[in-house]
């Protein structure tokens, strides 16, 4: 996991113990968000555009190197019921998509922060938090859903923001983030299956 109040923002994966400089601009993962969504993934072009020299021999472990890259990006709003924003259920929510909301999100970048980012160098990590930050409550707000008494609070409002502690809860060192690990394990099975079905096997 990087910090992006402490670390140097990472430029390479490293597969079996050997580094690979990897390509870092926001547009290579914004591009595979939206194919994916799409249902259009090309895993191999990805991996070109992504490794900068030689691909890891090993093509699971190449896409896996990928795929934590990408998700060391991610942050997960919450719903509209307070929920982690990520597939639950057949009624997910989604909150944006690259390819039907591009304008707005160019046009909120500019107005929010004054980043033009059609000419903006921005690496993926500064590039999803700051989109994060546009779709997600503030900070001050996410403290308040922490440390909020919900005691004497009519059922509705105290049920609510039970889900909103419990989305932004803080974990203590020893807790397992088993949900994290699952989905983590599924995005990687999800590559898998798009490289077969580019190859002809599904």
């Amino acid at each position: 996991m990087s910090y992006l109040l402490t670390d140097r923002l990472p430029d390479a994966v490293s597969i079996g113990g050997i580094p690979f400089e990897v390509e870092t601009d926001f547009r290579l993962f914004v591009t595979f968000e939206r194919d994916a969504f799409l249902d259009e993934f090309d895993p191999y072009k990805t991996l070109n555009c992504f490794y900068k020299g030689a691909i890891p021999r090993d093509i699971n472990e190449a896409m896996a190197g990928f795929i934590a890259f990408y998700k060391r990006g991610s942050f997960d709003p919450i719903d509209s019921s307070g929920k982690p924003n990520y597939i639950v259920s057949k009624n997910k929510k989604i909150p944006y998509a690259f390819d039907v909301d591009d304008r707005r999100i160019y046009s909120a970048f500019r107005n929010v922060y004054g980043i033009d980012l059609a000419t903006e160098d921005m690496h993926w990590f500064v590039f999803r938090s700051l989109l994060d930050g546009l779709c997600d409550s503030d900070f001050g707000s996410i403290v308040g859903y922490r440390v909020s008494d919900l005691s004497g609070l009519p059922k509705e409002e105290k049920k609510y923001r039970q889900k909103l502690q419990v989305a932004y809860e803080v974990k203590r060192n020893g807790e397992k983030e088993l949900t994290v690990e699952q989905r983590d394990a599924e995005l990687i099975e999800w590559a898998k299956s798009m490289k077969e079905k580019a190859e002809g096997g599904g």
